[in-house]
């Protein structure tokens, strides 16, 4: 059941599964409107409820991936593997719970995100390590050695990375964000988060096809750092309405958006939308790193592997030659 059959049997019935529902849950209002005239349907709520803790349990399974095995000793060599992964996820998820993180969700994420990275990294060092002692190589030519001695290997291991930090920047995202509607007047300052904001001014500028309304913010980080987000509204010489144009300022911990949201009085109060979405950047880092983990997956190997190039030069040698058919002596005919 522990073994890398059953495992795999689990992710593919949790996959298929959470597709199922994922299904379901879009068409409910093209099937429910043919049969009532209220047709039902369903909200975030549904899926977090249930699609998120089997994608919870699927990353789980994809982070003990590399130390499955097959066999009867499969429960085995999962209890050993786990000792000194479980120790370090446990350490980094209780200071995470110290420094302020308590919601369950989050915390089993973190707890998945390091599980996983602390077991590939454990058996790739052991794989480095035994190939410096059997080859006698040192440890950057080792470790490329083992990187290209299985490229499926690793590039799955790569690709099952990505999956985990792309679930850590949604659970950050969606547990975590907060957004908030404030009106200030030039030179006002509020707390958003672990900055300040303080409006500068608002102006209206003349361009090609459009009219502009810009307001001018200063960012002040704890570090003293300031920067300038400048959040417009646009109005459009053909269009009705207007459209928005979102300053964002984007990082590895958090992206932060603010919107112009209306004034009055001639910008003597300005309404500001501000919206904090953490670990946002770790959903596109964990994506290149699927992608880079299924490219590199394809091909073979990469370096030249001069010892099976070696055995081949052997072979050939000690491999008698045919003489070719056109080669061979063809007999004299005797003259009468």
């Amino acid at each position: 059941v522990v073994g890398r059959e059953g495992m795999f049997l689990l992710g593919n019935t949790l996959l298929v599964i959470m597709a199922a529902v994922t299904l379901v849950g879009t068409t409910l209002p093209v099937i429910t409107s043919a049969f009532t005239t209220r047709p039902l349907s369903v909200g975030a709520p549904f899926y977090n409820s249930v699609v998120a803790p089997m994608g919870l349990l699927l990353a789980g399974v994809m982070a003990i991936g590399p130390i499955l095995v097959y066999g009867t000793a499969a429960a085995g060599s999962l209890r050993r593997g786990l000792v000194i992964p479980s120790i370090i996820t446990a350490a980094i998820v209780g200071l995470a719970a110290l420094s302020g993180i308590h919601h369950p969700w989050a915390l089993t994420t973190l707890a998945i995100a390091v599980l996983a990275v602390a077991i590939i990294l454990l058996t790739f060092d052991t794989a480095a390590r035994s190939q410096m002692r059997r080859a006698g190589l040192g440890p950057f030519l080792a470790t490329l050695r083992v990187i290209d001695s299985n490229h499926r290997r690793y590039g799955g291991q790569l690709t099952h990375l990505g999956v985990v930090l792309l679930l850590l920047g949604i659970a950050g995202s969606s547990l975590y964000s907060t957004h908030d509607s404030v009106t200030l007047a030039p030179g006002d300052t509020i707390q958003a988060g672990r900055y300040q904001l303080r409006l500068e001014r608002i102006a209206d500028e003349r361009r090609a096809n459009y009219t502009t309304v810009t307001a001018t913010v200063s960012l002040i980080g704890r570090d003293g750092a300031t920067r300038t987000l400048s959040p417009e509204r646009r109005f459009y010489d053909k269009a009705e309405g207007a459209s928005s144009e979102v300053a964002i300022r984007s990082g590895l911990r958090e992206d932060l958006y603010i919107a112009l949201s209306g004034w009055e009085n001639g910008g003597a109060r300005v309404a500001l939308e501000v919206l904090i979405n953490p670990l946002v950047m770790w959903i596109w880092i964990g994506t290149v790193v699927i992608i880079l983990g299924a490219l590199f997956a394809l091909p073979r190997h990469l370096l030249p592997r001069p010892r099976l190039a070696a055995e081949r030069l052997n072979r050939a040698a000690e491999t008698p030659r045919r003489p070719r058919p056109d080669a061979v002596a063809q007999p004299v005919m005797e003259r009468s």
